[in-house]
């Protein structure tokens, strides 16, 4: 069987052009630049390609959709965290639901897939479907790698435009104080404890503020993960515990006091048949009951008088961990060391907390009025139009004053006053 084979060459070595089965063309490097030699190399390659595409293809059992997701559910459970496979399990139920159990895999195209991510997408929000369609190109290129297709149909299919809620919540200084001394106080009421109740609140606000970790990691969180001589906390996988560290960001954290005295605080109570920080009174770790913790976490926030309706107004779990970022970026820590410190596999996912640097250094500038003529800096306000100083003030930049030139001792104070007020709504308000 006769094949077209093209030369070309590519950074001064010679490449062999051909057309796979499914119709795109590769190339073949044929290991020289040396024009004597690329020609008995091109030969070579020819014959050795006409002989593979001679062969008779393999015979293969047509999968059905149920078989397919059958297999790739193994695949996860063996190879990924128990807590991301148990995502893909509901994922793939839907898609189960929706291609058919019987249906085989080689009649999934890639507009049947558009049409499921339309189907889904009536119901969740565009960054969900995405979700699903990641799950489905992963599972398709996995039954490409097991051989029983040969393209996958997902590989030509667009993620939907980012409809994502940006939840920016973070506590401020004294929300965090209310929230801490409430959970102090709710653990000192002296209440009779009845079921699962979890008691380490204000431990658990403390370490979830000054070290980022997200719900699962603190859940899982050991004694043995804590350097105390040296102040360092490790976040890693633990296959044992079938833990992994999401995208496979494992990380060490300085502690700070606040992080030390909430975890030896911890230690002091220590299970003597277990490990786990924050654990159950038989010792075992909070993790299976992930969602009483969530519930009394919500509880406590409505008796700080936190709560809020909207979503992303409202204090959850991960507002403590939102809140170590936002602090560090309010406290001017560079933003790839933010990435590090929380654990991003992506430097986009911590650009969030840009906007809350930019504030600040809007603040910056107030700083050089001090260094300007009080007497210079009255004269120009009185040259201003009233309607104008007025507008500027309703934005709420400046304090409404009436138009007039300042005296150069009152500007100086004014100037001073009205930063001191800024930087203080900021942290407290």
């Amino acid at each position: 069987m006769p094949v077209t084979v093209y030369l070309t060459q590519i950074e001064g070595r010679f490449h062999a052009k051909y057309q796979k089965p499914d119709g795109k063309w590769t190339t073949k490097s044929l290991a020289t630049k040396k024009k004597a030699k690329t020609k008995i190399e091109l030969g070579k390659f020819a014959e050795k390609l006409a002989l593979i595409q001679s062969q008779p293809p393999e015979k293969r059992i047509e999968r059905t959709m149920r078989q397919l997701i059958a297999d790739f559910t193994h695949f996860i459970k063996d190879n990924r965290s128990e807590g991301w496979a148990g995502i893909q399990r509901i994922y793939l139920k839907r898609m189960l639901e929706f291609f058919g159990q019987d249906t085989p895999i080689g009649d999934i195209t890639t507009k049947r897939i558009e049409e499921y991510a339309s189907w889904r997408r009536a119901a969740v929000r565009g960054t969900t479907t995405n979700k699903e369609l990641s799950t489905i190109r992963t599972m398709f290129d996995k039954a490409v790698d097991w051989k029983f297709i040969d393209v996958s149909p997902a590989r030509n299919v667009k993620e939907l435009p980012d409809d994502s809620a940006i939840h920016d919540r973070y506590l401020k200084v004294n929300e965090f104080e209310t929230l801490l001394m409430k959970a102090i106080e709710h653990r000192n009421s002296g209440l009779p404890v009845i079921g699962l109740v979890f008691q380490d609140f204000p431990e658990f606000i403390s370490v979830g503020v000054h070290t980022g970790l997200r719900l699962t990691e603190m859940l899982m969180l050991e004694f043995h993960d804590i350097d105390f001589d040296n102040e360092i906390l490790s976040v890693k996988k633990k296959p044992h515990l079938r833990f992994f560290v999401k995208n496979y960001q494992e990380r060490h954290i300085k502690l700070n006091s606040d992080a030390l005295v909430a975890l030896l605080s911890m230690q002091q109570n220590r299970c003597a048949t277990a490990d786990f920080v924050f654990h159950v009174s038989d010792g075992s770790n909070w993790k299976p009951h992930v969602r009483a913790v969530q519930r009394q976490f919500a509880d406590l926030v409505k008796a700080a008088g936190l709560y809020h309706p909207e979503e992303s107004k409202n204090v959850t779990i991960h507002t403590l961990r939102h809140t170590f970022g936002s602090w560090l970026a309010l406290k001017g820590v560079p933003l790839r060391r933010i990435q590090y410190l929380m654990g991003h596999n992506s430097i986009t996912t911590t650009e969030r907390y840009a906007h809350l640097v930019e504030e600040e250094a809007y603040e910056d500038t107030r700083a050089l009025e001090k260094m300007s003529s009080p007497f210079l800096l009255g004269s120009l306000l009185g040259r201003l139009d009233q309607d104008l100083v007025t507008c500027y003030a309703e934005r709420g930049t400046r304090t409404p004053t009436p138009l007039r030139a300042l005296e150069p001792e009152s500007s100086a104070s004014a100037n001073s006053a009205i930063s001191a007020k800024v930087i203080k709504s900021m942290f407290f308000d």
